[in-house]
């Protein structure tokens, strides 16, 4: 279904994804995950963000720092392991293949 946008609302919410991705860019500078050299929980509850960024008209190219926070986490075997297939993938419980005894 192709539905047309609220143009006023896309603009307010370009507009709040600047503002706090220009936040967490800066804090993410010198630093390889959000408190330090350490992956923590708080870094899995920001990875699965991630995975909205292709389907989101927005220009990411201003926020190095955190394009390489994402690209690192992308590496971690636990998140990749685990990492929705795709955005409509996030919150379901993945399929699983049946094993016969």
């Amino acid at each position: 279904m192709n539905i047309p946008g609220n143009e006023t609302i896309i603009a307010w919410t370009k507009e709040q994804l600047n503002k706090f991705a220009f936040v967490l860019n800066e804090h993410l500078q010198g630093r390889s995950y959000v408190a330090g050299d350490t992956i923590i929980l708080a870094d899995y509850s920001i990875i699965h963000t991630e995975s909205f960024k292709e389907a989101i008209p927005f220009d990411w190219g201003p926020f190095p720092y955190l394009n390489s926070y994402f690209d690192r986490l992308r590496l971690s075997p636990h998140w990749a392991a685990t990492a929705p297939d795709s955005p409509e993938a996030i919150g379901r419980i993945p399929q699983s293949p049946i094993v016969q005894p």
